[in-house]
């Protein structure tokens, strides 16, 4: 069984990039990481044949993490993924295994899979056994299986939320407008949303709702309360996960603009732009990561 790595510091990427891989290869050991520093901890602790890299980390870049990663296992596969094909002369110098401009497809994945710069062996041993010939691309790799006759991807499951973040913040549900019975339970909708998945707990919320102003608690509870109870009423409550006090939106249990964007795919419907939850001051920065990511390259 392969172990395989996937590096993005955007985590709905990130777990995008997951779920792809984990079709393509159902048998791979699929682990994720947000920053070049967790990842080059964690394969100092894990072997991982396959890595997939962002070239724009925090801190680092991906190329740098792959000289890194190639130090101290040679035989690595490296497959850069990124948003500006003018890197592809770095991943060229580096020797990856491949290059994958987002957005990131399974047919995209599944091409750089079965054709890696160091193949995994039917064997399991990791290496051409001496003296015998090496096999084909389509008999060399295990665990990858065939695209079916249709080529088409797994079909996504239907999702009844649907978060449209750019211009206005709104809910819908099956379609309709969601209603809460506070203002301020939408806003904190749009927060745990705008978050991605990541996890927040009162203190944080608060802070934002109520810009670090104190003695809220109170009225933090009704909305938690309200959020939950209306969810709950259109049986749609699971798009909500709660732990030791925190919580957070399973980006995999609902629609949303923002999310669709960030992984690439760009939406016809509530297409970018400019404008990203208008109605709320705290957004600024994230729209302006937005607005920076559709700058040209060269700028």
């Amino acid at each position: 069984m392969a172990n395989i790595l996937v590096v993005d510091d955007e985590p709905i990427i990130k777990s995008g990039i997951a779920r792809i891989v984990k079709r393509v290869m159902p048998e791979a050991a699929v682990y994720t990481c947000e920053s070049a520093e967790e990842a080059y901890q964690l394969l100092q602790e894990r072997s991982c044949e396959i890595v997939f890299c962002d070239i724009a980390l925090p801190g680092t870049n991906g190329v740098k993490l792959a000289a890194q990663i190639l130090d101290i296992a040679p035989g690595t596969n490296i497959i850069f993924t990124t948003a500006y094909p003018e890197y592809t002369q770095d991943a060229m110098e580096m020797h990856a295994s491949g290059y994958i401009l987002k957005p990131v497809t399974e047919e995209k994945v599944r091409t750089e899979l079965q054709d890696l710069r160091y193949p995994l062996y039917a064997n399991k041993s990791g290496k051409d056994p001496a003296g015998e010939k090496t096999a084909g691309a389509s008999e060399r790799m295990e665990g990858i299986p065939e695209p079916d006759s249709a080529g088409s991807e797994t079909r996504p499951k239907f999702k009844r939320i649907y978060l449209r973040t750019f211009g206005n913040f709104e809910v819908f549900c099956d379609g309709k407008p969601l209603q809460f019975k506070y203002a301020k339970t939408k806003e904190m909708l749009a927060y745990l949303t705008d978050r991605c998945g990541a996890m927040v707990d009162s203190h944080e919320v608060q802070a934002v709702l109520w810009e670090n102003s104190t003695g809220h608690d109170s009225y933090y509870k009704q909305l938690r309360k309200d959020l939950f109870d209306t969810l709950s009423q259109v049986k749609c409550r699971d798009i909500i996960v709660s732990k030791r006090g925190a919580f957070g939106v399973l980006p995999d249990e609902v629609s949303c603009d923002y999310y669709e964007y960030l992984r690439g795919e760009h939406s016809n419907i509530s297409p970018f732009n400019g404008e990203y939850m208008r109605q709320y001051s705290w957004a600024e920065s994230t729209l302006a990561s937005l607005l920076q990511r559709t700058k040209p390259a060269d700028e």
